[in-house]
Protein backbone atom coordinates (compact mmCIF):
# COMPACT_ATOMS: atom_id res chain seq x y z
CA UNK A 1 0.00 0.00 0.00
CA UNK A 2 1.11 3.00 -0.99
CA UNK A 3 1.41 6.82 1.22
CA UNK A 4 0.13 9.86 -0.52
CA UNK A 5 -0.24 13.12 0.87
CA UNK A 6 -2.46 15.65 0.34
CA UNK A 7 -1.86 19.72 0.10
CA UNK A 8 -4.15 21.02 3.38
CA UNK A 9 -3.08 18.21 5.82
CA UNK A 10 -1.58 19.87 8.57
CA UNK A 11 -1.99 17.57 11.09
CA UNK A 12 0.40 15.23 8.68
CA UNK A 13 2.56 18.65 9.11
CA UNK A 14 3.27 18.47 12.53
CA UNK A 15 3.68 15.10 12.16
CA UNK A 16 6.35 15.24 9.90
CA UNK A 17 8.20 18.27 11.66
CA UNK A 18 7.96 16.50 15.36
CA UNK A 19 9.32 13.30 13.45
CA UNK A 20 6.09 11.47 14.68
CA UNK A 21 5.19 9.53 11.86
CA UNK A 22 5.43 6.44 10.45
CA UNK A 23 8.31 6.12 7.64
CA UNK A 24 6.38 5.66 4.73
CA UNK A 25 3.96 8.78 5.28
CA UNK A 26 7.63 11.08 6.27
CA UNK A 27 9.01 9.86 2.56
CA UNK A 28 5.53 10.67 1.01
CA UNK A 29 5.57 14.18 2.64
CA UNK A 30 9.11 14.69 1.96
CA UNK A 31 8.69 14.13 -1.59
CA UNK A 32 5.39 16.65 -2.03
CA UNK A 33 7.59 19.39 0.09
CA UNK A 34 10.23 18.79 -2.67
CA UNK A 35 7.26 19.64 -5.08
CA UNK A 36 4.61 22.24 -3.03
CA UNK A 37 6.06 25.58 -2.12
CA UNK A 38 2.68 26.11 -0.37
CA UNK A 39 3.22 23.30 1.76
CA UNK A 40 6.68 24.08 2.04
CA UNK A 41 6.30 27.43 3.54
CA UNK A 42 3.42 25.81 5.92
CA UNK A 43 6.47 23.74 7.13
CA UNK A 44 8.71 26.47 7.56
CA UNK A 45 5.78 28.68 9.57
CA UNK A 46 5.52 25.75 11.71
CA UNK A 47 8.72 25.25 11.98
CA UNK A 48 9.44 28.91 13.13
CA UNK A 49 6.59 28.67 15.68
CA UNK A 50 8.42 25.28 17.50
CA UNK A 51 11.76 26.92 17.66
CA UNK A 52 10.14 30.33 19.54
CA UNK A 53 7.79 27.92 21.79
CA UNK A 54 10.95 26.30 22.49
CA UNK A 55 12.75 29.13 23.15
CA UNK A 56 10.49 30.76 25.54
CA UNK A 57 11.12 30.82 29.53
CA UNK A 58 8.21 31.64 32.03
CA UNK A 59 9.02 35.47 33.65
CA UNK A 60 10.99 35.34 36.94
CA UNK A 61 8.85 35.76 40.22
CA UNK A 62 9.80 38.72 42.19
CA UNK A 63 10.38 37.84 45.90
CA UNK A 64 7.89 38.48 48.52
CA UNK A 65 4.93 37.72 45.77
CA UNK A 66 1.25 37.51 47.95
CA UNK A 67 -1.54 35.92 46.26
CA UNK A 68 -3.97 38.16 48.44
CA UNK A 69 -4.07 41.46 49.16
CA UNK A 70 -2.94 42.43 53.17
CA UNK A 71 -5.92 44.36 54.98
CA UNK A 72 -6.03 47.97 55.37
CA UNK A 73 -6.64 49.28 58.82
CA UNK A 74 -9.96 50.07 59.60
CA UNK A 75 -10.42 53.87 60.46
CA UNK A 76 -12.47 54.71 63.36
CA UNK A 77 -16.08 55.77 62.03
CA UNK A 78 -16.82 59.49 62.18
CA UNK A 79 -19.11 60.71 64.76
CA UNK A 80 -22.47 62.13 63.71
CA UNK A 81 -22.74 65.56 63.23
CA UNK A 82 -25.69 67.98 64.64
CA UNK A 83 -28.58 68.76 62.88
CA UNK A 84 -26.96 66.28 59.60
CA UNK A 85 -30.13 63.82 58.92
CA UNK A 86 -28.90 60.58 56.86
CA UNK A 87 -31.75 59.83 54.33
CA UNK A 88 -31.63 56.85 51.64
CA UNK A 89 -31.35 57.17 48.44
CA UNK A 90 -33.94 58.35 46.37
CA UNK A 91 -35.83 55.75 44.09
CA UNK A 92 -36.05 57.21 40.86
CA UNK A 93 -32.35 57.90 40.92
CA UNK A 94 -31.34 54.32 41.10
CA UNK A 95 -32.08 52.14 37.78
CA UNK A 96 -35.10 49.89 37.35
CA UNK A 97 -34.67 46.18 37.71
CA UNK A 98 -35.24 44.41 33.61
CA UNK A 99 -38.41 42.97 34.35
CA UNK A 100 -39.64 46.51 36.00
CA UNK A 101 -38.28 47.98 32.82
CA UNK A 102 -40.61 44.92 30.07
CA UNK A 103 -43.54 45.74 32.50
CA UNK A 104 -43.19 49.32 32.02
CA UNK A 105 -42.97 48.75 28.45
CA UNK A 106 -45.66 46.48 28.06
CA UNK A 107 -48.37 48.68 30.20
CA UNK A 108 -47.08 51.53 27.50
CA UNK A 109 -48.09 49.69 24.77
CA UNK A 110 -51.23 48.77 26.08
CA UNK A 111 -52.40 51.68 26.63
CA UNK A 112 -51.67 53.08 23.47
CA UNK A 113 -53.02 50.26 21.73
CA UNK A 114 -56.32 51.00 23.71
CA UNK A 115 -56.20 54.91 23.43
CA UNK A 116 -56.00 54.52 19.52
CA UNK A 117 -58.73 51.58 19.08
CA UNK A 118 -61.13 54.27 21.47
CA UNK A 119 -60.21 57.75 19.21
CA UNK A 120 -60.02 55.92 15.97
CA UNK A 121 -63.50 54.72 17.24
CA UNK A 122 -62.39 51.15 15.04
CA UNK A 123 -62.87 52.76 11.32
CA UNK A 124 -60.09 51.59 8.77
CA UNK A 125 -57.49 53.96 8.13
CA UNK A 126 -58.45 53.43 4.50
CA UNK A 127 -62.19 54.86 4.43
CA UNK A 128 -63.94 57.17 6.76
CA UNK A 129 -66.79 54.75 7.07
CA UNK A 130 -65.10 51.79 7.89
CA UNK A 131 -65.34 49.72 5.21
CA UNK A 132 -63.25 48.07 2.97
CA UNK A 133 -65.43 48.08 0.10
CA UNK A 134 -65.96 50.24 -2.78
CA UNK A 135 -68.93 52.93 -1.99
Amino acid sequence: MTVTYRCGDNAALVGYLYDDCEPGEAAAIGLHLAECPACTAELASLQFTRDGLQAWTPPEVALGFKVVQEAAPVAAPEPLLEGKVLRPARWWSRPLPAWAQAAAAVTLFAAGAALGTVRGGGLSPLTSTGRTGSA
